[in-house]
Formats: C-alpha cells, sequence, structure tokens
C-alpha cells in the first residue's frame, strides 16, 4: 500500500473524491481501490449498490491519480476526459462491501493529451474494460476551453 492522501493527488474534494486508496504506482501505471459502500454519493439504496456506469468516474480518477503521483508534491492540475472508448462491462451493479481495483494503463501522453487502457478487477477478474483519452491543458487556457473558445 502506498501512503500519499488520494486529495493530495487529484484536483477532487468529498463526495466527489470517489476513489479510497491508491495501491499501486509506477511509470505507466496506477491501480486504486474503492470499496462500495453506503457513503458514496452515487450508492443507491434500493439497488444495494452502485451502477456500474460509475466505472467511467473511477477510471477517469485513476488517470488523475497517474497524473497527480507524477507531478507530487506540486498540487494537480485540472485535466478533461476527452473520450471513452470500446467500454465493456459483465455487471449492471457493484454490490455493498465488493472491494474495486481501478487500472490506468498509459498507452500514450504526449503534449498534454493522454491515451490510457483501463480495468476495473473485483477478486481478480476483469469486470470492466474501457480505453479513455484525455486532455490537461495549460492551466491559463483551461478557463477559455471550459466557456468552449477556441485558443
Amino acid at each position: 500500500m502506498l501512503h500519499i492522501e488520494l486529495a493530495k493527488l487529484l484536483p477532487h474534494a468529498k463526495p466527489m473524491l470517489l476513489l479510497d486508496e491508491l495501491t499501486h504506482k509506477d511509470e505507466c501505471s496506477a491501480t486504486c481501490k474503492v470499496v462500495i459502500a453506503e457513503s458514496n454519493i452515487f450508492y443507491d439504496a434500493a439497488a444495494q449498490g452502485i451502477y456500474a456506469w460509475i466505472s467511467v468516474e473511477y477510471m477517469a480518477q485513476t488517470i488523475a491519480a497517474f497524473a497527480g503521483i507524477h507531478s507530487y508534491p506540486e498540487p494537480p492540475l485540472l485535466g478533461l476526459l476527452l473520450s471513452v472508448r470500446k467500454l465493456k462491462t459483465t455487471q449492471a451493479l457493484f454490490k455493498k462491501g465488493q472491494q474495486l481495483f481501478i487500472t490506468a494503463q498509459k498507452q500514450y501522453f504526449h503534449d498534454s493529451i493522454g491515451a490510457f487502457d483501463c480495468h476495473i478487477s473485483i477478486d481478480d477478474a476483469i469486470v470492466v474494460t474501457a480505453k479513455l483519452n484525455t486532455v490537461a491543458p495549460p492551466p491559463e487556457q483551461l478557463d477559455t476551453i471550459l466557456r468552449g473558445q477556441i485558443t
């Protein structure tokens, strides 16, 4: 287990900081853990879990943790999710108490554009896969981009 607070690596705060722990990192990948709990903002009490569509956000936050660990101790920069491709899941719901391990493997990163292969495992079985593309624009360009203006 790594002992760096995720809040220091991601530009997120509770309740939207969805990851519990960074469990692995190297030059090309990061893995984070989530335990499905009622305290999660996306927990559905009637379904007794969290719907699998939230996988995209788990993966995006794991990519943010990967970026954050490589710039640490500098504060994390904001990044944007450009696209999600080839999302496949074998289950519709993550059940209360399940431990999810989310891995983001860098495939490409150049001039702030990144491509990552991601997957989520439960009990060593891969249950979700996807390819995510991201951009981390320079801070001085971020506001312009978010307003929809071209620079």
